[in-house]
């Protein structure tokens, strides 16, 4: 979409994963113009602009035949006297988890850990323990024995496009910027992003 409305097919985007610690060095560093990053754990929040992406609400996945699928929402409370899957600490999306049991008193048994979301599922189809993840990275189609439960205390975390505020941007990169603001604004959310960082090159 954005090589059409930029009328120039030369265009070359640089996509890849990283993790956020990573992604904001290499912005400080200029290695690129632009990343996706969680807005909770960015260091100097002021240091950036940002564009929202999404605010990810955290749900509960259950195998059909744990005793909790019979619920309808679950309580942190209910969470904590089961094992846990998480996604791992480089995601940042494992902090706001654990920070919501700890504002209660409670603790986390964690049980198992992956950064994939699709790992995570393939896990707690195979066995009896629950997992937290972002509810627009359930997977239904591909994990048809899971159920999605809702937080009774709902948990979020807003993902975000950041640049550097005090940087000379390039025609190409401000033009992207540009693109995404707008078109984020047109559709007002995006169904499925991915954690990653992106460097432009045109040729």
């Amino acid at each position: 979409l954005f090589q059409k409305e930029y009328k120039n097919d030369s265009i070359n985007f640089d996509i890849s994963e990283n993790t956020q610690k990573d992604i904001i060095k290499n912005l400080y560093n200029n290695d690129l113009d632009i990343g996706l990053v969680r807005l909770e754990k960015i260091p100097e929040p002021n240091d950036f602009n940002s564009i929202l992406i999404s605010d990810d609400e955290m749900v509960a996945v259950v195998n059909k035949k744990h005793p909790l699928a019979k619920n309808t929402k679950v309580t942190l409370k209910e969470l904590s006297t089961h094992p846990l899957f998480l996604l791992s600490k480089e995601t940042e999306l494992r902090a706001p988890v654990i920070e919501a049991f700890a504002n209660q008193g409670l603790s986390v048994n964690i049980h198992g850990e992956s950064p994939r979301p699709k790992i995570i599922q393939g896990m707690v189809t195979e066995c009896m323990d629950v997992c937290l993840l972002p509810h627009n990275v359930v997977d239904l189609a591909s994990f048809p024995d899971l159920k999605i439960l809702p937080m009774k205390e709902p948990i979020y975390s807003k993902l975000v496009a950041i640049r550097l505020k005090e940087t000379r941007h390039s025609e190409l990169a401000q033009a992207f910027w540009d693109f995404i603001f707008f078109f984020l604004l047109i559709l007002s959310s995006l169904k499925r992003v991915h954690y990653f960082k992106i460097k432009f090159r045109s040729f």
